[in-house]
């Protein structure tokens, strides 16, 4: 299968008089859909934060996700949350650290036994790293470009049997601004190598899968604000500003969200995000 390639920059935009634009969004939380109904999507990294909105969302469109954190307690963490707001929820949970190849291959058995195949892998795992790069600690650093880079190739190579057997196979690979060479984003000198190695390695295992009918992309996210899924009026509020703002989680879910909803002979390999701030 032949698939386009095209590169999205999302932005904001302005007026021929100067004002911004700004995208209609519906209020309130989001809505129950059925986009991704029956779909099997595995989630790294799926604890507090960002992983836990993906879980929702997704699990909201009829999709059946298969939560996968750092340890089983903080999978089952999110697995609560997720049935608070879709009881109906089908979810799997497991715990394996990205770090290590061994946990990545026993979590391989035990999907092997749980599901025939998977649908989309968001390779959403990482560590945020802060301060100044001299002072970070050497272990540090290694778990902030092992659970980025080797738990996202690991795992893209762990699920291809997986994701074969899927009649419209995606990766989603969450990256960030920061690994781009023209950004003014200030990020942490190994979580940014990190997040371009990731990105570097999504684009040739992409050229590797042409024409077998997988998709593989890349998001860049810039600073973008975490909000609690149960608080309705800070995604009210960011929806309709036209200020200044940073992007939220939710904005960054709507752009896989829109990349994954493109025809199949069509691939946004790269989205690029930027900061109304």
């Amino acid at each position: 299968m032949y698939a386009a390639r095209v590169q999205v920059m999302l932005c904001s935009t302005k007026s021929m008089s100067g004002a911004f634009l700004v995208p209609e969004y519906k209020l309130g939380i989001w809505e129950m859909t059925s986009q991704f109904k029956d779909k099997r999507v595995l989630i790294t990294g799926a604890s507090p934060d960002f992983g836990r909105i993906l879980a929702i969302r997704f699990a909201q469109q009829g999709a059946e996700v298969f939560l996968v954190a750092r340890t089983m307690e903080k999978a089952q963490l999110t697995a609560a949350m997720v049935h608070n707001f879709v009881p109906e929820a089908r979810l799997h949970c497991y715990g394996a650290d990205m770090c290590f190849a061994d946990q990545i291959t026993l979590l391989k058995s035990q999907l092997e036994k749980d599901t025939d195949h998977i649908d989309i892998l968001i390779n959403n795992a990482g560590y945020w790293l802060q301060g100044s790069f001299l002072s970070a600690k050497d272990e540090d650093i290694v778990q902030a470009i092992s659970s980025t880079l080797t738990g996202s190739s690991l795992m893209t190579k762990s699920l291809l049997p997986l994701l074969a057997r899927s009649h419209c196979p995606d990766i989603v690979n969450i990256s960030s601004v920061s690994a781009l060479p023209t950004t003014s984003e200030p990020a942490h000198e190994a979580y940014s190598a990190a997040k371009k190695a990731m990105a570097t390695f999504a684009s040739r295992i992409r050229d590797r899968m042409a024409g077998s009918g997988l998709r593989v992309m890349t998001i860049y996210p810039p600073k973008f604000i975490n909000h609690r899924p149960t608080e309705q009026g800070e995604w009210q509020e960011h929806a309709q500003a036209t200020e200044q703002r940073y992007v939220t989680d939710k904005d960054v879910y709507q752009a896989i969200n829109f990349a994954l909803l493109q025809d199949r002979v069509c691939c946004l390999s790269d989205i690029y995000m930027s900061n109304n701030a």
